[in-house]
């Protein structure tokens, strides 16, 4: 069977580009902020890169939400060889600040009324997700942190793999009940690092879908099947054998 694939897209390109770019370069990996004129630098090293391609992914890196961040706290730039380069001004401070609060702006606004004293009462009564579950995609993760921004017992974590008890050590929030297994998704397309979500945390509130720009999380209802005699194949008992 033979399958006709299109060519990739720019923007394709720029991620594969920019995958490479934080693999090879440890300020891009680490997102450390960037020397002013950091393409330059770049392009002496990779000089048969697509400049259009370049610039894109150098747009995705710098507004990612890791980037912005480390901006936002951030007192030197780095050259791409890790030595130090020009000092971050207040104003590009502060204009990481206002990107992410913009970003976030309408993260703390009330989705749902409360509930008065008689519903809150007959709410308690039943479990409200229990039957709901949160599926996450490792292939659709752009790592841009806004599920662990969003969680609101801080629940999930993205780290570079290794042994349950490692992982363990370096998760947001303590994973205090050690029966129960952590959840360790698939290497992420990005930087191979992995998710981490500490089940016996989550409360199920959605949150984390609804935030998702790529649906990397989505919330299914799960099914529970019993199984009865009556799904069973079973032929005709042999002559003389009894059924207890």
């Amino acid at each position: 069977m033979t399958t006709n694939e299109s060519a990739p897209t720019a923007f394709q390109t720029a991620r594969t580009l920019l995958k490479e770019i934080q693999e090879k370069f440890t300020v891009f990996g680490d997102c450390q902020p960037l020397a002013i004129g950091i393409d330059k630098q770049l392009i002496a090293q990779m000089p048969d890169v697509s400049r259009r391609v370049l610039r894109m992914a150098l747009g995705m890196h710098t507004n990612s939400l890791r980037y912005l961040k480390s901006m936002e706290k951030a007192t030197v730039r780095f050259n791409l060889d890790g030595t130090e380069a020009d000092a971050v001004t207040d104003e590009h401070r502060a204009h990481a600040t206002a990107t992410l609060k913009e970003r976030f702006k309408k993260i703390n606004i009330e989705v749902e009324l409360g509930f008065t004293a008689e519903q809150a009462a007959q709410e308690v009564q039943r479990c409200l997700n229990c039957d709901i579950q949160t599926v996450f995609t490792a292939r659709l993760c752009i790592e841009c942190d806004a599920c662990l921004d969003v969680c609101p017992v801080d629940c999930l974590t993205i780290t570079a793999n290794g042994t349950e008890t490692e992982l363990r050590a370096r998760l947001k929030a303590p994973a205090n009940n050690l029966q129960q297994p952590l959840l360790i998704s698939l290497p992420l397309p990005q930087t191979r690092r992995v998710m981490v979500k500490d089940e016996d945390l989550c409360v199920h509130c959605g949150l984390c879908a609804e935030r998702c720009p790529t649906a990397a999380w989505d919330m299914q209802k799960s099914h529970i099947h019993w199984p009865q005699a009556q799904d069973q194949s079973c032929g005709a008992p042999a002559k003389g054998s009894k059924i207890a």
